[in-house]
């Protein structure tokens, strides 16, 4: 049974404490060392110790990553994005060779006791670890996927091609004249501490007039998860991580593009839950298996714990403009459709709808079940899904320098490196990448100072400067 939103903090502090006892064994030398004294076949042991060097790397990028992102698209994130998509199978490779070394260990006449206690405790560590993993991402679930639907329900997602259709593009005026209008709002204490506040309008506003893009859909989860992600009695609030992925083309601004979303837990940590209610289909899955390519690469908008206020009733109650809200109430869209459709459907701003079915990694090549989200679903809006005429691109803007004119936004190709569909094939790109790795020096302490807008507890911080610095000690024995 699913824990209640308010024990997911606690549990994840558990689930730390069992992360940390097994990464100690992994990160020892003594592993490695025993299975290629317990395990054969041949075949079979160089599995099991390739399997313990891709664990390392990822449990080393997940945390470096947090504050300070690898390279989009270098050897080294294309490497972290296939460990975090196999996770599963690395861990039943490792699973198996503990199994495999401590049954031989066991029958072997007067095998040292220590190094059996080692085989044995890792084993454990593991089981535990999985469990306790288990655990936490099917309750972070089960909360999200709730929160959808009560919070969620009715509210449009104004840039997706559907709904663009079905309103004739009236939905963007609604957006842009109301929900975001800064007429409706009233200012907010402009103080670190108060900054959820305009999370809170955004999502109110969203709420009243029944329209949103991506940024109001985070900022609703956003606020149900301040909420209800939190413990009042130990006072302690699970990481809750609003994502802004920024995509453009070579470096150019006029083909940027961005998408927000929210996870619960930590975010690329096995357990931890990515939702993104702005799709097609509101998406709650593994933050593994997202469908963003590379979103390790790209930068947190804000990451703290949960502080339990309610940012959205907080927002509606004082920080509103209700006589404005009072004198524009929510228009009648069928009625608008006929008046703007044709104006809407010419207008540039038709180039920011889009058609993504859903979010998650493992969908993304199925035809049936629509386009999945990804980098190259950003740059290519879905504008052949719309009613009407297709609608002619912008003229090409040229250079800052004056030179040559940049291809126009939507008829810029996207050059994605191949994602493997074979675990096998993907595995091994990553131990041909770690067998040329040097692992590099370990950042300087001001590396891990987050940037303003980006909150962590202090025993977060802590542990992600243990994990980024100089390697551990081995298991005591």
């Amino acid at each position: 049974m699913p824990l209640s939103p308010r024990e997911i903090p606690f549990q994840q502090q558990r689930l730390e404490a069992m992360q940390e006892s097994f990464d100690q064994f992994a990160r020892g030398e003594d592993l490695s060392e025993l299975f290629a004294m317990l395990i054969e076949p041949a075949e079979l042991r160089d599995r099991s110790r390739d399997a313990l060097r891709m664990y390392r790397f990822a449990a080393e990028l997940r945390f470096r990553s947090i504050v300070a992102p690898p390279v989009l698209f270098s050897e080294e994130s294309l490497a972290f994005d296939i460990c975090q998509r196999e996770h599963t199978t690395i861990l039943d490779h490792l699973r198996t060779a503990l199994e495999m070394a401590y049954d031989r260990a066991r029958r072997t006449e007067s095998f040292d006791p220590w190094r059996l206690a080692i085989l044995r405790d890792a084993g454990e560590a593991l089981r535990h670890l999985d469990q306790q993993t288990v655990e936490l991402e099917q309750s972070r679930s089960a909360f999200a996927r709730r929160t959808v639907e009560e919070h969620l329900s009715g509210i449009g997602r104004a840039n997706q091609s559907d709904r663009f259709r079905e309103t004739g593009g009236a939905c963007l005026l609604v957006l842009s004249r109301y929900v975001r209008n800064p007429e409706a709002v009233r200012p907010v204490p402009r103080i670190p501490a108060e900054r959820h506040l305009v999370t809170g309008q955004r999502a109110a506003m969203a709420k009243t007039y029944g329209e949103a893009f991506c940024d109001e859909i985070a900022n609703i989860v956003l606020c149900a998860a301040h909420r209800e992600l939190y413990d009042p009695h130990r006072r302690i609030g699970d990481q809750i991580a609003l994502r802004a992925t920024m995509v453009q083309w070579q470096g150019r601004p006029e083909t940027r593009r961005g998408h927000a979303y929210v996870s619960f837990g930590l975010p690329y940590h096995p357990g931890s839950v990515a939702v993104d209610g702005w799709t097609a289909e509101p998406t709650v899955t593994s933050t593994l298996n997202h469908s963003v390519e590379q979103s390790h690469a790209f930068r947190f908008k804000d990451l703290a714990p949960a502080d339990g206020r309610d940012y959205e009733r907080e927002a509606r109650d004082s920080y509103l403009n209700h006589a404005w809200l009072a004198a524009h109430p929510k228009p009648d869209l069928p009625r608008a459709a006929s008046v703007a459709e044709t104006a809407v459907l010419a207008s540039p701003a038709v180039r920011d709808v889009y058609q993504v079915r859903h979010a998650y990694h493992d969908r993304r090549d199925d035809p049936r079940a629509g386009r999945a989200l990804t980098i190259e679903a950003l740059l290519t809006p879905g504008r052949d899904q719309l009613r009407g005429e297709p609608v002619v691109p912008p003229p090409p803007t040229a250079t800052a320098a004056g030179g040559s004119p940049v291809p126009g936004f939507l008829d810029v190709p996207v050059p994605l490196p191949p994602t493997p569909k074979d675990t096998n094939q993907g595995l091994a790109q990553v131990l041909a990448y770690l067998d040329r790795r040097v692992r590099p020096a370990a950042p300087a302490e001001a590396t891990l100072s987050p940037p303003d807008d980006f909150a962590l507890s202090a025993d977060v911080l802590a542990r992600l400067r243990r994990h980024t610095s100089a390697p551990r000690p081995a298991p005591r024995r």
